[in-house]
């Protein structure tokens, strides 16, 4: 086992970071730097284990991240995944339906379930 500190400026400067993280709603930031705050204040690993709800390991992998790439190991990137199939401008009319074509929308997905399905009498 080992002892690790941060000097008061990384602690500040965590702790703004953390609020920043908290406006813009991003809570793998806020997991993160909220372990490695807990981490400079010399908190145990079973304090910040049971706290986060975060294995060891994972302890460790962050806090090896943060020393070998500094600051840049804090910032996630995008998050990959399909691309969207609608672009914006096409989903503007369809998020802002009223609730006449609403009605209309869902009877259109009710009557094609019923022409899907083989044991339909229609």
């Amino acid at each position: 086992m080992f002892k690790v500190t941060f000097f008061n400026q990384s602690v500040k400067r965590f702790k703004g970071e953390l609020q920043k993280a908290y406006a813009r709603g991003d809570l793998r930031s806020v997991r993160r730097l909220s372990v490695l705050i807990m981490i400079g204040e010399m908190k145990s690993m079973e304090t910040i284990r049971a706290s986060w709800d975060i294995s060891e390991p994972t302890v460790y992998h962050w806090l090896k991240e943060f020393v070998v790439a500094g600051w840049k190991s804090l910032v996630y990137g995008k998050m990959p995944g399909r691309p969207a199939r609608l672009s914006k401008n096409a989903k503007a009319p369809v998020v802002g339906l009223d609730q006449s074509r609403a009605g209309s929308v869902r009877l259109s997905d009710r009557l094609l379930d019923k022409c899907l399905d083989p044991g339909s009498d229609l």
